[in-house]
């Protein structure tokens, strides 16, 4: 059983005693109430019915732990007879007297002793002897001891009743706990499909970013091997390789090694911890490696506020950054510019990603988030992007809208807390709510 299902339990149990001291107590003052005006009958009875609650006291909290629950249950049910039994020969056995055997079957339980019904039947069982021995009418005792054998069936029955209704809750439970795993591991598929996609996309670009600062590298170390001999006897030649050629040839080198660091952290496939991260430097990472869909004449452009750090996992937030880019360097067309800015907007951070492109009209905004929504031709991409974008951003407590208008362009902002919430999920392949989606103002 699981620990809520065991805390519910737990809740009804003690709910169950609360109702039944109360019924008890109800009980004990109809029992005194009966001797009312009979001397020194009452001060007897209410002896006898303070015992009984020391004596089941003390059955409950000593001598169960001691020697089990069914014993002790025999050891409680032999003791309350004797105590029934005292006060209907005080009483003359009274009507009052005779509730305490519906009663006892309404609250006896077969998970606190087994074979409970025959404790139950003891109980009968003596009481009517010992009443009819001293001359009680047989109808009282045979018409409360049905009643008793009535209340015990529905009592056992509505038991019965609510264990099966608990059993099928757990068994929904376990249902409801499989389904969130498996839609955790649909959401990493998705992720993942998601990154090969964009990698699939900007490998062309990527390759021409990484041959450029090669090709340069390369030209400038063949240059070397083939100046080497004269190095030693030309100043001048040497002078210029040291201040001029080699920093060149090693800031093309670091601008190789940033891609591939990039590209190799981006496309990791292994689960991500929760993290410290510097946004900005996530943007900067976006940035160079979505840098390859654009041009001279499609411009990028970084425009960042100075940040707290936040707490997150960098990696998925940088893939939103590469889909909102890449998409952004598609709908600009052949010219146009694509800005990317950051803010301190009271405790949240505000990310937007606007365009000079050729914007979006209602019908896609209205399913601008919706999976497999796509209106690039077929082959070019699954519609995926957007919505493993919004799912990565509601995880980490955030939110995600767009602002568009055909011919006027398209903003994305993005509301990211600075300290996501407790026990920050993977976040859902797909968006349960559709996020904010409007046109721009004119």
């Amino acid at each position: 059983m699981s620990p809520a299902a065991l805390s519910h339990s737990e809740q009804a149990r003690r709910n169950f005693d609360i109702r039944a001291l109360i019924g008890a107590a109800s009980l004990c003052v109809l029992q005194v109430a009966t001797s009312y005006g009979h001397g020194y009958e009452v001060a007897e009875v209410v002896a006898i019915l303070v015992a009984k609650v020391v004596f089941n006291t003390w059955v409950d909290r000593w001598l169960i732990s001691r020697i089990g629950g069914t014993p002790g249950e025999r050891v409680r049910i032999a003791g309350n007879t004797l105590g029934l039994l005292l006060m209907g020969h005080l009483q003359a056995w009274p009507l009052a007297l005779w509730l305490w055997l519906p009663f006892n079957a309404m609250i006896t339980d077969e998970n606190r002793a087994r074979q409970a019904w025959l404790n139950l039947a003891f109980l009968v069982v003596v009481v009517d002897a010992v009443a009819l021995m001293e001359g009680v009418s047989v109808a009282l005792p045979l018409g409360f001891s049905a009643l008793t054998g009535i209340c015990y069936l529905l009592a056992q029955a509505r038991q019965g009743f609510i264990e099966s209704m608990l059993r099928e809750r757990e068994e929904q439970n376990a249902q409801l706990q499989q389904a969130h795993l498996e839609m955790e591991a649909l959401h990493q598929r998705a992720v993942m499909q998601e990154k090969l996609s964009s990698l699939g996309l900007l490998s062309a670009g990527i390759a021409h970013e990484i041959n450029n600062p090669m090709s340069y590298v390369t030209s400038n170390l063949k240059d070397l091997m083939a100046d080497l001999p004269r190095l030693g006897t030309t100043p001048e030649l040497l002078e210029e390789y040291r201040r001029d050629i080699l920093p060149a040839t090693l800031d093309g080198l670091r601008r190789v090694n940033s891609i591939v660091a990039d590209l190799r952290r981006f496309a990791r496939g292994d689960p991500e911890s929760l993290v410290e991260y510097d946004l900005n430097e996530e943007i900067r990472a976006a940035a160079r490696i979505a840098q390859s869909r654009f041009t001279h004449d499609r411009e990028l452009r970084l425009e960042l506020a100075q940040l707290p750090h936040l707490l997150g996992r960098p990696r998925q937030i940088a893939q939103v950054l590469v889909n909102l880019m890449i998409n952004a360097a598609e709908a600009i067309g052949e010219t146009g510019s694509v800005t990317v800015t950051t803010a301190l907007d009271g405790e949240r951070i505000r990310i937007t990603v606007r365009d000079t492109g050729v914007g979006m009209d209602a019908v896609t905004l209205k399913n601008l988030f919706q999976p497999f929504f796509t209106t690039k031709q077929v082959g070019a991409g699954m519609g995926l992007g957007l919505a493993v974008a919004h799912g990565i951003v509601r995880a980490h407590g955030g939110t995600i809208s767009v602002e568009s208008e055909p011919g006027r362009g398209t903003c994305f902002t993005l509301s990211l807390a600075q300290f996501p919430p407790p026990n920050l999920p993977l976040g859902q392949p797909f968006p349960e709510e559709r996020p904010a989606a409007h046109a721009a103002s004119p």
